[in-house]
């Protein structure tokens, strides 16, 4: 299983995840995003939601992936907890099946707020063991 490290960040928050895998460096992204905002423990797989990003690489395309996901928080109140994906051969696309449920003020225990993924230090790279490694930090 891969890892995630937050990092210290002037006003903003910080994050490194170590992922063997594309899948794995998605999933790791998703918790990182709700880890940061609300109690990611308690959320449920009640609904399934199909979610499509594009972009011209796959580090633009991660970078979509959380922004994705901060409009469904945002907008329509849902926090995602288990993926499917389909990557594009290229990784300038991916289609995810997602399942989490709506956001539950008691349950989820709300406690901040992600305004935006910036690209300020931003960077998905491979690193020498073959692990994807992603640094990104968010405007809260």
């Amino acid at each position: 299983m891969g890892t995630i490290r937050y990092l210290a960040h002037t006003a903003d928050a910080g994050v490194e995840i170590v992922a063997a895998s594309r899948e794995e460096l998605f999933v790791l992204g998703a918790r990182a995003v709700y880890q940061l905002v609300l109690d990611y423990d308690a959320v449920e797989s009640r609904v399934e939601r199909r979610l499509e990003v594009a972009g011209p690489d796959l580090a633009e395309l991660f970078h979509e992936w959380l922004a994705e996901l901060l409009y469904w928080l945002d907008a329509e109140r849902l926090v995602f907890r288990k993926f499917g994906f389909v990557f594009a051969e290229d990784d300038r696309r991916l289609e995810a099946t997602a399942e989490g449920e709506e956001l539950d003020v008691d349950r989820h225990r709300p406690h901040g707020e992600v305004k935006n993924v910036t690209y300020a230090d931003y960077a998905v790279e491979r690193d020498e063991n073959g692990d994807f490694v992603a640094r990104v930090i968010f405007d809260l």
